[in-house]
């Protein structure tokens, strides 16, 4: 697993290697945070990408669950609630 994931961010810089750990919900800052020091950014540059990158994600859900939360409406299940 440890061998996918190295190849899957191979070709990518460290800041947007931090960026996209950052977006995974399991790894978010906690994570993030020491990849970028171990990839030879700064404490201070890599905690301001790995906000930056888990803050992303947050108005794509804010301004998509009413969407989604409107057709489960529609169906059987959810039509009483």
């Amino acid at each position: 697993m440890v061998d996918f994931i190295r190849q899957m961010l191979e070709g990518l810089g460290a800041e947007t290697t931090v960026l996209i750990m950052s977006m995974i919900p399991v790894v978010e800052l906690r994570g993030a945070i020491p990849v970028g020091m171990a990839l030879g950014l700064s404490t201070y540059h890599s905690t301001i990408l790995s906000f930056l990158g888990s803050m992303t994600p947050v108005p794509f859900i804010l301004f998509g669950v009413r969407p989604v939360f409107e057709l489960l409406r529609k169906t059987k299940l959810f039509d009483h609630v």
